[in-house]
């Protein structure tokens, strides 16, 4: 709508100057009745102004179909930002099927190979991530909503922290079969405890939510007493390492 009211603009005042500047030639001249000067004059309009309104007709065709073509660009962006974010969530789908054994295994499939299209997996769902338009907002959302979702499946599997965790086992990664010297492969292994730490990782969105204050405590309901007790508990603490 800017680019059309910008085009009127400029437009208008191309017609304005040729009328002006007849009027200020001839703005002594009464109105004639020879019907020969009023086609002098129209020739003059004619000669004039045509050619501008043509020109500007054709500038305004160019726009309309520069505008439809962006339009049919952003379409087919978005339309191909929703397949990208679709398959990118299905390689983490899939991803976390192979290394739980569909969901059944309480620890990582013990398998150099199951390690390794795992890895592949999560790299090609970063790569079609990549490939979504940053237009494509929703698109953009969805995949990070359900990458979080699946970083924390990977996380609990993994469970690293834990003194009984298989990561404690160094033969489940050096004995990954019967077969001698068959092991998980050293770049499955980053890229998959990448991802699944990513989830603990920086840049949480919760971060950037602030805590309570002792305003909103005193707005909390009668039976929120133990809840209220336990914060105003957490607020103190605070309040003493900042006098630190």
């Amino acid at each position: 709508m800017k680019k059309y009211t910008t085009l009127f603009s400029i437009t208008s005042i191309f017609v304005a100057v040729p009328i002006v500047c007849w009027l200020i030639k001839f703005h002594d001249f009464d109105l004639s009745s020879n019907s020969e000067k009023w086609a002098d004059f129209g020739s003059f309009i004619g000669g004039t102004i045509s050619p501008i309104l043509a020109f500007v007709s054709f500038i305004a065709v160019m726009v309309t179909i520069k505008l439809q073509k962006d339009k049919n660009d952003l379409e087919k962006e978005l339309i191909d930002s929703q397949g990208y974010c679709a398959n990118a969530v299905k390689c983490l789908e899939r991803a976390y099927g192979f290394l739980s054994d569909n969901g059944a295994a309480t620890v990582p499939v013990k398998d150099r190979l199951v390690w390794l299209t795992t890895a592949r997996l999560i790299l090609q769902s970063k790569e079609l991530a990549s490939a979504i338009s940053p237009k494509a907002v929703s698109s953009l959302a969805m995949y990070e909503s359900e990458r979080e979702y699946w970083s924390h499946r990977f996380y609990n599997l993994i469970d690293y922290t834990g003194t009984k965790s298989f990561s404690m086992d160094k033969d489940y990664f050096a004995k990954a079969s019967r077969i001698p010297g068959d092991e998980i492969e050293e770049r499955s292994i980053k890229v998959i405890y990448e991802f699944a730490l990513s989830f603990d990782g920086e840049n949480d969105p919760i971060d950037r939510v602030s805590v309570y204050s002792r305003d909103e405590l005193d707005r909390f309901n009668v039976g929120q007493k133990g809840l209220k007790e336990y914060l105003e508990l957490k607020i103190i603490r605070r309040e003493e390492r900042s006098k630190q």
